[in-house]
């Protein structure tokens, strides 16, 4: 049975995924969680809660867009956010 270039396409694009999701879980190692910390010191109220007229201390250092792996992007400050672990689930 012969196998089309949309199904080959969608079978790398899934590897693909999966190799980005593993490189996105090695960047969360103790770095993250000191850098997370203290940006969370910076800016201790989430910004989800703020949006919607409540006050929240935030629980959770954010990627505003998803990084999937991409060190540059995981690392850049401007796209992470403060927020409560709740708003993530």
């Amino acid at each position: 049975q012969e196998v089309s270039e949309r199904e080959v396409r969608g079978v790398q694009a899934n590897l693909d995924q999966e190799q980005g999701d593993k490189q996105a879980q090695e960047l969360y190692d103790h770095q993250w969680a000191k850098t997370s910390k203290r940006y969370l010191s910076e800016h201790p109220l989430c910004v989800e809660c703020d949006r919607e007229g409540r006050t929240e201390a935030a629980t959770c250092t954010d990627h505003i867009v998803p990084h999937r792996g991409n060190e540059d992007l995981f690392w850049e400050e401007t796209n992470w956010q403060p927020l409560v672990d709740d708003i993530m689930t």
